[in-house]
């Protein structure tokens, strides 16, 4: 059984989102793989209305970042895209992975 802090740290019911998490590990990956166009630098865990969500931000000399980065829930769907004034809504954020 886990204990409440370790089930505290949890995101998504796991403890390292960007290993385990399928969708988001590919999208790690795909930081690896040198593009202009929207390569993932930054993923971001954080709650989004008492839900984890995961902000990733991109960057590359033809990516429109308004358009690249992107809020997600743990099952990968987009929650928003650009949005700014959602975006501030989103608390206890911490920096998972980092290009």
């Amino acid at each position: 059984m886990l204990n409440a802090e370790k089930t505290a740290n949890l995101a998504c019911g796991i403890e390292n989102p960007t290993e385990e998490l399928p969708w988001l590990k590919a999208r790690v990956e795909q930081a690896a793989v040198p593009s202009d166009y929207c390569t993932p630098y930054q993923v971001i865990q954080g709650l989004y209305q008492n839900k984890v969500v995961f902000i990733i931000l991109v960057t590359g000399a033809l990516c429109d970042t308004c358009r690249g980065n992107v809020v997600y829930d743990c099952d990968g769907n987009v929650v928003f895209t650009c949005k700014p004034e959602e975006e501030t809504k989103i608390t206890q954020r911490k920096v998972l992975w980092s290009k």
